[in-house]
């Protein structure tokens, strides 16, 4: 992929996980993965399907309750997009 063909809120892989856009720079791109989303609450780290943690709001932001990763312009022509890209959720509070 190229820099360009990023929407924040869309979704692509990297590395065989899926992530979804949430900020683009001017050299970077940064995104949270989705496929797998890991959580620290009250101290227990908490691992959610994607489906699961949209529906509980996790991957609503920002700020996003998962870790950003920050994907340089090696990173970014790795990627793929997704067939299924979603568009930028509205924030939703989390439970």
């Amino acid at each position: 992929m190229d820099k360009k063909d990023f929407r924040i809120g869309a979704c692509f892989f990297l590395g065989g996980r899926k992530y979804q856009c949430t900020d683009i720079g001017t050299r970077t791109v940064n995104a949270i993965c989705v496929s797998e989303v890991i959580i620290q609450k009250n101290g227990q780290c908490l691992r959610l399907a994607e489906n699961d943690a949209r529906e509980k709001g996790w991957l609503a932001g920002p700020p996003y309750s998962t870790d950003e990763v920050c994907l340089d312009e090696c990173d970014i022509e790795a990627c793929t997009p997704a067939t299924d890209s979603r568009v930028a959720m509205p924030a939703m509070s989390r439970t």
